[in-house]
């Protein structure tokens, strides 16, 4: 059978058929739900696109939302680098909108010790989580740190770990002995297995700066925001406060300890809006640690400091701190403190410098304005002072006169280093030292002497003739001349003999050659302040003289006695110094003396032979104007002078008894060895 011929119009018309038909098929097989439609939704309905909700009537779908449409919502709130950002977010047919959610903020994971640091803007929240695993990881491993300070642990790595470690032992509910912030002793039930403690801190290394006029001396503070609920993973300003605490920051650090059982969620949020009269960011740190806190801050109040002044010229000052331990020479934690090399350090700002205010408590704050404005500074230990212990002196030089500023003893990490993935890698604050600087400029400190080894405080100076290395060697060997004298004399006492034979049962030579020379070293090397200083426990000296800058007191400058009604000029006591060496050969020009104390000149009567013939006299003959005494004010000044003396530390050692003054001579055999005693102060 043959084929019918088509014509090529025939052909043509019979394909065309086939494929409607066939498109047509296709079609009606299709399900609506397969479909999207992409078409952008504006965010209100008297905006809305009619096309788009007439599609929506017919088909079923909601279209796509601009997340920032809704302001108040928490999804607005997104990571760093996203802020302020509107986010697409395209809305698929058929998948409903709670399905798809909003866009999560993004959440940095913190582990153990290790730190973040962010910026933060105004208004704005950043959200960490530190993990289950983290949480429930094991202990850092112990590294170097340092011995207990005075019997209380320093928060030292160490110490801390093992600390942690008992606690993860202990059965729940016993009860153990801890020791409190003050050092105190006091009992607590142990911590649960089931839960462990979690330290969370921060600190704000930069902030906004003043740009322009305000009346504020420091930006508003940052909010640290802590939750251990599942429902709370995003704590803020908006959340519930019943599931999270809050933190403001006080001078710049916060620090909160929770007991966790799995996931840790932290919120750091930044106020809004920013003050008028500042500009710039939030820079900060924070972390999380089972160990302890990684940033610390240590409150002390000034009469119980841990590091004291001890004294100021125009230029520099000089501090040290407490006594770091109550152990004895070549007992362990002496010796450890004695190699410490130099484990704290002090920053010290001008009270004018604003870019601190407000960061008081932080370290990396303290750290960062330091190193914009560095002052030099030479640290070291050292067993002067009360009690011969160790401690770390500091002397801060460039300076300004007359300028009053606060020092901040800091910690270095935790001592050894410093960072993250150390425990208590943030470093440590204590509260500042204030003070201020003398202004005259004939004041030098002066300090590390080899043989009055205990003096360290500001004496009569001349910067045109003396530097303070040349200055240190002049009066170091002038007291030591005088005491070779005294030690002829000593030598003639029968010291090593039987008790019966001794001058005294209570005292040897050695304490005498001791007493001596603390009084010695006090009276050759006095005590200098500013002349225009107005204490009344200070003695004018040397007003005849012109001053370092070629200028003279006035006649009226001179004043009168309040004893005998005679001007100064007329008193000898006020017209020169203690000693002639002074004027004659540093020429420091009118300054104002802080008086030995009174009771130097006692221990000495007490510890040296009857035969020396050493006396005190009494008031109203020589003590007032040779001699003060201890009995300090309220902030804290040295009222007297004494070897290892500081500021807010001002009665210790002997008890005071009124009465002492000028060791006067009754022994021709004294007499001859220290007659340069005589008159000294009168």
């Amino acid at each position: 059978m043959s084929c019918s011929n088509r014509t090529p119009l025939q052909s043509r018309l019979a394909a065309s058929l086939s494929a409607l038909v066939l498109v047509v098929l296709v079609y009606l097989s299709l399900d609506p739900s397969h479909l999207a439609y992409a078409a952008e939704v504006p965010s209100s309905l008297e905006d809305a696109d009619h096309n788009h909700m007439r599609l929506a009537e017919n088909i079923g779908f909601m279209g796509v939302e601009l997340d920032a449409r809704a302001a108040g919502e928490k999804a607005e709130q997104v990571g760093e680098g996203e802020e302020g950002e509107a986010q697409y977010e395209p809305a698929f047919v058929g998948v409903s909108r709670d399905i798809i959610g909003r866009q999560d903020a993004e959440v940095v994971t913190l582990t153990n010790n290790e730190v973040a640091t962010k910026s933060l803007t105004a208004g704005k929240t950043l959200y960490f989580k530190f993990e289950n695993s983290s949480v429930w990881g094991n202990f850092s491993e112990s590294t170097p740190g340092l011995p207990e300070i005075n019997g209380k642990k320093l928060l030292s790595r160490e110490n801390m770990e093992r600390e942690l470690k008992k606690r993860e032992l202990e059965d729940e509910g016993e009860v153990v002995e801890e020791e409190g912030e003050d050092g105190k002793v006091v009992l607590r039930k142990r911590q649960s297995a089931k839960t462990r403690e979690v330290y969370v801190s921060m600190n704000t290394c930069n902030q906004p700066d003043i740009n322009g006029t305000t009346t504020e001396e420091a930006p508003p503070q940052l909010t640290l925001y802590v939750s251990t609920s599942d429902r709370n993973t995003s704590p803020g300003p908006d959340a519930d406060s019943n599931l999270q605490s809050t933190h403001t920051l006080t001078s710049g650090f916060a620090s909160a300890t929770v007991n966790a059982t799995s996931n840790v969620y932290i919120g750091v949020s930044a106020p809004s809006p920013l003050p008028s009269g500042f500009t710039g960011d939030w820079q900060f740190q924070v972390a999380a640690s089972i160990d302890q806190s990684f940033h610390q801050f240590n409150y002390h109040d000034p009469t119980n400091s841990f590091v004291y002044l001890v004294d100021t010229d125009t230029q520099s000052a000089l501090f040290v701190t407490d006594n770091l331990t109550t152990a004895d020479p070549g007992e362990e934690d002496y010796e450890r403190w004695m190699k410490a090399g130099n484990p704290f350090q002090l920053f010290a700002y001008s009270y004018n410098m604003s870019s601190i205010k407000g960061m008081e408590r932080s370290y990396c704050g303290l750290l960062n304005a330091w190193n914009d404005e560095p002052t030099s500074q030479i640290s070291g230990m050292t067993t002067r002072g009360l009690g011969s212990k160790p401690k770390e002196q500091f002397y801060v030089q460039g300076l300004n006169g007359s300028t009053r500023y606060h020092a901040f003893p800091v910690m270095y990490g935790n001592s050894t280093a410093a960072g993250s993935g150390v425990v208590g890698g943030g470093g440590q604050v204590w509260s500042p030292v204030n003070f201020t600087t003398k202004a005259d400029g004939n004041c030098q400190v002066i300090f590390n002497l080899t043989f009055c080894s205990e003096v360290a405080y500001a004496v009569p100076s001349n910067p045109n003739k003396f530097n303070v290395t040349n200055l240190t060697a002049l009066y170091d060997d002038y007291a030591k001349s005088h005491y070779q004298n005294f030690n002829y004399s000593l030598q003639q006492i029968p010291c090593n003999t039987t008790n019966t034979a001794q001058y005294s049962l209570a005292k040897t030579c050695d304490d005498c050659a001791h007493d001596y020379k603390n009084w010695l070293c006090a009276v050759t090397i006095p005590r200098c302040e500013d002349f225009s200083a107005q204490d009344d426990w200070l003695q004018p000296r040397n007003i005849a003289q012109s001053f370092v800058n070629g200028t003279r007191l006035a006649d009226t400058d001179y004043g009168r006695d309040p004893l005998s009604n005679a001007t100064l000029m007329d008193r000898t006591y006020a017209n020169s110094s203690r000693n002639a060496m002074i004027d004659e050969l540093v020429q420091p020009g009118p300054y104002k003396e802080v008086l030995p104390c009174e009771d130097l000149c006692y221990s000495l009567i007490q510890s040296c032979p009857a035969s020396f013939g050493f006396a005190c006299p009494v008031m109203g003959k020589g003590l007032e104007r040779s001699y003060g005494n201890r009995l300090g004010n309220a902030d804290g000044t040295v009222t007297c002078s004494y070897l290892g003396a500081v500021y807010y530390v001002n009665d210790g050692g002997v008890s005071l008894r009124r009465g002492l003054g000028v060791v006067v001579r009754r022994s021709a055999v004294v007499a001859a060895t220290v007659g340069l005693v005589l008159g000294w102060g009168l």
